[in-house]
């Protein structure tokens, strides 16, 4: 699946980190998606227009360069820059060439969930890396493999999927009117299954439109799928028309508004009757989230196993309280600058019998990996969005080095996962199946951390933006960690805690917790 070892990836040297997730750059700075940088509008007193800052979220080819489509980022001030809401931001998107606009040295600040780009201090406007990126040479990003075996299955799921939506609301529908016909009479239940029918009708025009969002006939495809939005109407002056055919016998004889030709109880029937193909979708839905394929429950742990039993599911009587069948995960998280990289890094180093997740790689597998993105099973991502981390990744990691093991008995191993508060938080959630052992590496005191901060500024690890000083960095890092260390003494899933105050104790404390991965 693309998947890639840590092991594989970049050494030292090739700017890998203590984590296992690359963070090298480029000689050249060349144009990406996801680059924030500064372009110009069409308005504003400057001569070349309006400053704005954006996000580049597409790049397109031309036959002479590229045109960088461009969402902008609103400016709350203070140099910072946030994402617009969804409803907005498809109106904020602009198309540029690629030779106009310039790259910016911007970073992402969790705790004010914007992006911190560098002001001048005199004039206040946007300072950028440089005028324009460095286009000689450049190809245009690279094209990613496409797997076609995985395309043709894809297509086999989706054309599975239509057949089932079609067969599932025709079964809902034929069910609905037998009950209508017992409740309620013959006639209403004749009007059932016509919404019911038309709910089909809107079904199999929507997967028209769906079919041809990626074809030449794309135009011919929305102009015919957009009937299904006149199908409830088309029933709704069915009943009317028959209504009228009755003649005296018309239960509306004497109206004279249109709106008014059919009974209350017959527009019920009709709507009611064109809204039951949603009752096998939320009946998916409800199954999807209370099963899942690997674990039997998306509840993790023991909570699951209880779940099923009060299920009565019998095979759960086979998997014991005692957690035996979860798979034992160590995870040492913490809040920033407590030297946890370096810590876990020695730690894989002097134990043979732990190993990093596996990670999925764009440029090996972009298509698994975009699939991954698309449904939002990355949990995090790189610096270079290159490497990203999933839940089988950690959940198999283990397996696979077990297996690759030359010796006739090979250890048991154990994924560690080194992981910063937001990666936590998504795992104590999410990660069934498991067993985590959560560690907790920190500082004894708030001084403690603004030494370290201290520290990383004196050594370049965080740079002092111009319209910033040493103690607005300091102070703002500091807001960030009281947050973090809220949730570790919050969230319940820690049961050791380190202070990181010497490394040869520290890590000494962090094997005994190892220990207990293996009981």
């Amino acid at each position: 699946m693309g998947y890639v070892r840590p092991e594989d990836m970049p050494g030292e040297g090739e700017g890998r980190t203590t984590s296992g997730i690359s963070t090298s750059t480029k000689a050249k700075l060349t144009p990406k998606v996801g680059d924030v940088v500064r372009y110009y509008d069409l308005d504003g007193g400057d001569r070349r227009g309006e400053e704005l800052v954006g996000k580049i979220t597409f790049l397109t080819k031309l036959p002479t360069t590229y045109l960088a489509e461009i969402t902008q980022l609103e400016d709350l001030g203070d140099g910072y820059f946030a994402e617009y809401s969804s409803t907005k931001r498809m109106s904020k998107k602009k198309d540029r060439d690629i030779t106009i606009i310039s790259p910016i040295m911007a970073s992402y600040v969790r705790s004010e969930q914007a992006f911190k780009v560098p002001l001048d201090v005199t004039t206040g406007r946007v300072k950028v890396r440089q005028e324009q990126y460095d286009l000689d040479g450049w190809e245009g990003p690279k094209a990613l493999p496409i797997n076609q075996d995985i395309v043709e299955a894809d297509e086999v799921l989706y054309s599975q999927l239509k057949i089932k939506l079609l067969k599932d609301a025709a079964i809902a529908g034929l069910l609905g009117s037998v009950l209508v016909n017992i409740l309620k009479g013959t006639e209403d239940a004749i009007i059932y299954f016509a919404g019911a029918a038309a709910s089909i009708a809107y079904l199999f025009l929507l997967s028209v439109k769906t079919d041809t969002l990626a074809s030449p006939n794309r135009k011919l495809g929305n102009n015919v799928s957009n009937l299904r939005f006149i199908m409830p109407v088309i029933v709704i002056v069915g009943v009317a028309l028959y209504n009228q055919s009755l003649g005296d016998a018309n239960p509306l004889a004497g109206a004279t508004n249109p709106m008014d030709r059919v009974t209350a109880e017959q527009f019920g029937a009709a709507i009611l009757g064109f809204l039951t193909y949603r009752a096998p979708l939320f009946l998916g839905q409800v199954q999807d989230a209370l099963k899942n394929e690997n674990t039997g429950t998306i509840l993790p742990g023991s909570a699951g196993l209880a779940l099923q039993l009060a299920k009565g599911d019998s095979s759960a009587d086979d998997r014991t309280m005692t957690q035996d069948a979860l798979i034992p995960v160590l995870l040492v998280s913490g809040p920033q600058a407590t030297g946890r990289d370096e810590l876990v890094a020695q730690l894989l180093l002097e134990d043979d019998r732990l190993v990093s997740p596996i990670l999925v790689d764009r440029l090996s597998d972009g298509v698994t990996f975009e699939r991954l993105a698309g449904r939002g099973e990355l949990l995090q991502l790189d610096s270079n969005e290159r490497y990203g981390l999933t839940k089988d990744g950690i959940l198999k990691a283990a397996e696979a080095a077990a297996a690759s093991s030359t010796e006739n008995a090979a250890p048991q191993k154990v994924v560690v996962v080194n992981a910063d508060v937001n990666l936590a938080k998504k795992l104590s959630s999410s990660l069934g199946g498991a067993r985590l052992i959560g560690v907790w590496v920190g500082l004894g005191s708030v001084p403690e951390f603004e030494q370290r901060i201290e520290t990383q500024i004196d050594e370049g690890m965080i740079v002092v933006g111009d319209d910033e000083t040493r103690e607005s960095v300091v102070r703002s890092r500091i807001k960030e960690i009281v947050k973090e260390i809220d949730f570790g003494l919050s969230s319940g899933i820690f049961e050791f805690t380190i202070l990181n105050k010497d490394m040869t104790s520290s890590l000494r404390e962090l094997k005994e917790a190892v220990g207990y991965c293996f009981k």
